[in-house]
């Protein structure tokens, strides 16, 4: 049985670290250091316990790696400085593959999450068996925040998701959370561009079921 979101969130938020699962926020860097520090800090912000930040920096600049480096004396912090510039697809490749967590949600550089953002993905997927759990999120334009709400609230098959997903009512990488085995299973981000979150979204989506976080 499942609570209502209030009640599961605040059950995430009492439990203890070993009881939670790991969650790796991974961040694929190249240079933007003011917005990827942002990014940064709001992932190190979250009310979520047991997680892990990732960061794969793909050769960046000085300055971005000086940024990163300030980061480095806390224990949830953790960045793999590349020496060869690899490209995007395959730097988001190598940030997945160095998560340790049961779920895992990309967080694009130029982003960056509210302080509940983890606690109520986690919650809302709690005993649902979901691999793909969404939520809404803010697209910030040059005319100002825009609300991009989710079709619904709750669990949705996979043949749902597709079909929203394709008609462009949901979906952005940085508010989905995966379950880390089947992205795995998926073969992680295929090099195909920049339709590989869409194409990982789709793999794992289609599986089911998917839960949808109306926040």
């Amino acid at each position: 049985m499942r609570m209502d979101g209030v009640e599961n969130t605040q059950a995430v938020l009492a439990a203890g670290p070993a009881e939670l699962p790991l969650v790796t926020i991974g961040i694929p860097s190249y240079n933007r250091p003011d917005m990827l520090a942002r990014a940064v800090r709001s992932a190190l912000a979250q009310d979520y316990e047991n997680l892990e930040i990732v960061v794969s920096d793909d050769a960046s600049d000085a300055e971005t790696r000086n940024v990163l480096r300030r980061f480095e004396s806390d224990p949830r912090f953790r960045c793999v400085y590349w020496e060869r510039n690899a490209g995007l697809v395959a730097n988001w490749q190598r940030c997945f593959e160095l998560a340790r967590g049961d779920l895992w949600l990309c967080l694009s550089n130029d982003d960056w999450l509210e302080p509940c953002a983890v606690s109520k993905m986690v919650a809302a997927g709690r005993g649902t068996g979901a691999g793909l759990i969404l939520c809404g999120y803010f697209l910030e334009t040059e005319a100002g925040a825009v609300c991009k709400r989710m079709p619904t609230d709750g669990i949705v098959p996979g043949g749902q998701f597709i079909r929203d997903r394709l008609a462009g009512l949901c979906g952005y990488p940085s508010s989905e959370m995966f379950r880390s085995d089947l992205v795995r299973q998926a073969g992680g981000y295929h090099d195909i561009g920049y339709a590989m979150d869409l194409m990982l979204e789709l793999d794992v989506g289609s599986a089911g079921p998917v839960v949808y976080v109306a926040e």
